[in-house]
């Protein structure tokens, strides 16, 4: 039987900082194997994550708990290390999907198994949209920029921005697109070139074929960075692709009244922050 799995990536944390996206998964409904790569991480923190029932996934660990000496920038040694150590344990736990968002601003509000079997129809990987194009929006823009120049920018820069954050999909084709935004990441020039590079290799045809470009609309994931944020809402308004998300106090929704699956970025939206860290526990 199949399974699917749950894997976040973090650094430095306590438990208190992990608690929303850790209640919030437990809350969802979901059944699958969940994974955490850690690194910098206290005993205690392991502790409880193995005690919630958690898969360490780890290089080195003492008395302190689990260490990595080697200077790294997790945004693109995760998908490194993802690829590693998915190598043997997608057949070992005989994974079918796999959701892997960030952690320390994400939350879970449903399944993400039942979304996926119900929308990803016959496409292997899930690509959340942010409903904006590169060229409206002023981090990306200059990500992109930074990254990888002026050539690849025309050849993107209109384009909707995928969200790395909230990626899922296949287990083996989502294996092989994290090896394969590594090896691009490590051409890249800026400090935090994963998002640069995902948005490129899933705009290429081998990837665009294989791909489900989720709008928000769609329910997957809201990303409140660009949607709402009130410093920034005035600004990129004019420029959104799809009606901006909404929040009822409790359930942050579409336009239409359907409860998005995962919730990115909440914590730029102080209102909302502060109730979804009530209902989590947090």
């Amino acid at each position: 039987m199949t399974q699917d799995l749950v894997i976040g990536s973090i650094t430095g944390y306590d438990f208190e900082a992990i608690r929303p996206w850790v209640v919030s998964l437990e809350r969802s409904g979901f059944s699958g194997m969940k994974a955490m790569l850690c690194y910098n991480i206290k005993q205690p923190v392991i502790n409880e994550l193995a005690s919630r029932g958690f898969t360490i996934f780890a290089f080195e660990q003492n008395n302190e708990g689990v260490v990595y000496t080697k200077p790294f920038n997790i945004v693109v040694e995760r998908f490194l290390h993802m690829w590693l150590f998915l190598q043997g344990a997608r057949e070992k736990y005989n994974l079918r999907y796999l959701i892997a968002p960030d952690v320390r601003d994400v939350l879970f509000q449903s399944n993400p198994s039942t979304w996926i079997e119900q929308n990803i129809g016959n496409k292997k990987i899930i690509a959340p949209q942010e409903s904006i194009a590169y060229e409206h929006e002023n981090w990306g823009k200059q990500n992109l920029l930074q990254s990888y120049g002026g050539d690849i920018y025309s050849a993107f820069g209109k384009n909707t921005i995928i969200n790395a954050g909230t990626i899922a999909g296949e287990i083996d084709t989502m294996v092989d697109l994290f090896l394969t935004v590594y090896l691009a990441s490590k051409a890249g020039q800026s400090i935090n070139p994963d998002q640069a590079a995902l948005n490129i290799i899933l705009n290429t045809k081998v990837y665009r074929d294989i791909t489900y470009f989720a709008p928000a609309n769609a329910g997957w994931a809201c990303q409140l960075g660009v949607t709402a944020d009130p410093v920034k809402i005035s600004g990129y308004r004019p420029h959104l692709t799809e009606a901006e998300p909404r929040f009822d106090g409790n359930t942050v929704r579409t336009q239409s009244g359907a409860a998005f699956t995962l919730v990115h970025q909440y914590d730029r939206v102080p209102t909302w922050r502060d109730a979804l860290l009530k209902k989590y526990g947090a």
